[in-house]
């Protein structure tokens, strides 16, 4: 409500007149006499000001902030920066946010209980929560009853649910304080945040793409040459890029089929779908080292045969001039510690499946991104040679030098798995031509290059090597110990009950490399162990009591595609079966990416106490073969 005094409305804003036309100096001028300490701001900056107490109004003692937006000045401004410098000097803001947490015994570390398990472990140079509160070091509390107190919030934990089917990093691992810093960098520098939040190039942030180039070429140590940043483009991410690949490689008549390797997760399935594939969907079961070869080439044989019948002889919905190169075959694939068995394929199998592709003209795409997760005792070499370095270097000479070679292999990675899952960027490594010509695909010329902002930030992140110090410093040895922790409970709680690992894709039962295994078949890397149950137990009537009686949350075979013939014999599983016909057998899935090390190992415990109930009541079985020596563990 306001008043006219002829020059203009008056108005009362929160108890003081505020005259529209008075010239900020002014308005500082009269409200300066304020006694009562408040807050006002004047473009933006904080000031204060006082204003004495009248014989009918006196002075509150306390009186609630009010702030003043005025627009018309940038007053005050300087001073408050100084006063505000002053106060921080004083009272410096803690580096690092505590995180409580109660411990039984000090030179235990493994005793340590986490009450607070999401906290932000980058902030310190060791993985571990840097401030440990103990029942004991508080007022009135005597050690004696500390473990009382640990035990009564052991009970109440023990009731938490816990999560062992969830692919993601624990929220402690991700590196926030390392992408505020990169974020700074970028936006604070003019020449830097110019590039970033504008639309980027259509084969995504170039400083992105020359760090990417650096940074594989220090990882893979191609034999031949430093990898040349025409080879590398910047992605939306590994599942917007697999919908991008299709859009421009593959016609929905002339594509015979797209090959996954059992088993294989179901989410991908709908991206071939989507891009007019449905019905050519194809599974390849695997052996202990990789794909299996034959079952592929007769598949591939027989998928021949039929488009040759059908007169199927070239593209149909996609011209050539804007489609120069149509694959007659798509296959996917995870090279190393794969989803969810975590096996890793042999060189020698890697060789083979590119001499098929060439053969039958399939492409080839590998998510390779788990190769930067190995922890085991072969990870300070480098790994095996990949599917598109492979295809690089063993492709005829006249081919690699030619405009037309878009090659039978490319690596489709993503930095979710090694940055945050919010983290939309990856990269597309492949032949020049095949690059160059992702640039044309109709999303990415119409909205320019995915992930620019966020691309710059991680930019920064490897030109200043802090993302590569994170994955070694940090994220390796939790999940190093989480590993060992792991593979611990299951060779205590699940093998006496006939629970084995399938594979040993991750070691041995003692959390050791498996006895003869080889540096090819994935030791020690990635975030999966994949279980073999026995005969008689059902892993979806598992998994469902698992969620129902122990609060556990666990993945099973019934969330993969396990191809038609798995599911045609996994009720059927002959006494002794190994290789091909073991994989008909129910399978559990952990991975140790989420939980902290105590959750994993009661979360196996909870996972053996209801298969000993199974075990118990005979009623959980719904397989008509029950191997004596299961039942006898």
């Amino acid at each position: 409500m306001g008043t006219w005094d002829g020059m203009g409305w008056q108005t009362w804003v929160g108890g003081y007149l505020w005259k529209p036309r008075e010239r900020p100096t002014q308005v500082r001028r009269r409200l300066s006499r304020v006694l009562i300490r408040q807050r006002f701001f004047v473009s933006g900056r904080e000031w204060t000001a006082r204003e004495p107490a009248s014989p009918q109004q006196p002075a509150r003692q306390t009186a609630p902030t009010r702030r003043f937006y005025f627009t018309t000045g940038d007053h005050g401004h300087r001073e408050q920066q100084q006063k505000q410098k002053q106060q921080q000097q004083q009272n410096p803001k803690p580096r690092n946010p505590p995180t409580i947490r109660l411990r039984a015994d000090d030179s235990n570390p493994s005793s340590h209980l986490i009450i607070s398990p999401h906290h932000p472990s980058h902030y310190t140079s060791s993985p571990t929560p840097h401030l440990i509160m103990s029942p004991s070091s508080s007022p009135g509390t005597s050690r004696s009853s500390s473990s009382s107190n640990l035990a009564s919030i052991a009970s109440f934990t023990s009731r938490n649910p816990i999560n062992l089917r969830k692919s993601c990093q624990s929220p402690r691992l991700l590196p926030a304080a390392s992408l505020v810093y990169a974020s700074k960098a970028v936006l604070a520098d003019p020449f830097a945040y110019a590039d970033a939040l504008m639309y980027g190039p259509d084969l995504g942030c170039m400083r992105l793409r020359e760090e990417l180039a650096a940074w594989l070429t220090s990882v893979y140590c191609p034999a031949d040459e430093a990898m040349s940043v025409d080879d590398v483009c910047v992605t939306g991410g590994a599942s917007q890029n697999l919908a991008a690949i299709c859009q421009k490689f593959t016609d929905p008549v002339y594509t015979r089929a797209v090959w996954l390797v059992t088993p294989s997760s179901v989410h991908r399935c709908g991206i071939f779908e989507d891009n007019g594939l449905e019905g050519k969907l194809r599974f390849v079961p695997e052996d202990e080292e990789g794909i299996d070869i034959g079952v592929l080439e007769a598949s591939l044989e027989r998928e021949e045969a039929l488009a040759a019948r059908a007169a199927n002889l070239k593209p149909v919905y996609k011209s050539s001039k804007k489609y120069p190169k149509i694959y007659k075959h798509i296959l996917y694939c995870m090279p190393s510690y794969k989803n969810p068995t975590s096996s890793t394929m042999t060189l020698a199998r890697r060789l083979a499946l590119l001499s098929l592709a060439r053969r039958f003209d399939v492409l080839i795409i590998a998510d390779d991104a788990f190769d930067h997760l190995r922890w085991g005792p072969d990870s300070a070499s480098p790994p095996i040679p990949r599917l598109v370095d492979l295809d690089r270097t063993t492709a005829p000479s006249a081919s690699v030098g030619g405009f037309d070679f878009y090659g039978n292999a490319v690596s489709n990675s993503s930095f979710s798995t090694l940055v945050a899952p919010g983290c939309r960027v990856g990269w597309l490594q492949g032949s020049s031509t095949f690059v160059a010509t992702m640039a044309e695909v109709g999303v990415t010329r119409a909205g320019g290059a995915p992930g620019q902002l966020i691309g710059a930030f991680v930019a920064n992140l490897l030109e200043t090597g802090t993302l590569q110090s994170h994955l070694q410093d940090v994220v390796l040895p939790v999940y190093q110990k989480r590993h060992r922790t792991l593979m611990a409970a299951v060779a205590t709680y699940l093998r006496p009950l006939g629970v084995s690992v399938a594979g040993g894709g991750m070691g041995g039962m003692d959390g050791t490399a498996a006895a003869g295994a080889s540096a090819t078949t994935g030791n020690g890397g990635g975030w999966f162990l994949w279980l073999h149950l026995p005969a008689w137990c059902n892993s979806d009537a598992l998994a469902r009591r698992c969620r129902d009686e122990v609060n556990v949350y666990i993945g099973h075979d019934g969330l993969y595609e396990m191809g038609e013939d798995a599911h045609a014999h996994r009720d059927t599983p002959e006494a002794g079966q190994t290789g091909a016909a073991a994989e008909k057998a129910g399978y559990l899935r952990i991975c140790l990416a989420w939980e902290e090390e105590a959750a994993l190992e009661e979360g196996v415990r909870r996972v053996a106490e209801v298969i000993g109930k199974m075990r118990g009541e005979g009623k959980a079985s719904v397989r008509h073969h029950i191997d004596v020596r299961d039942l006898l563990g």
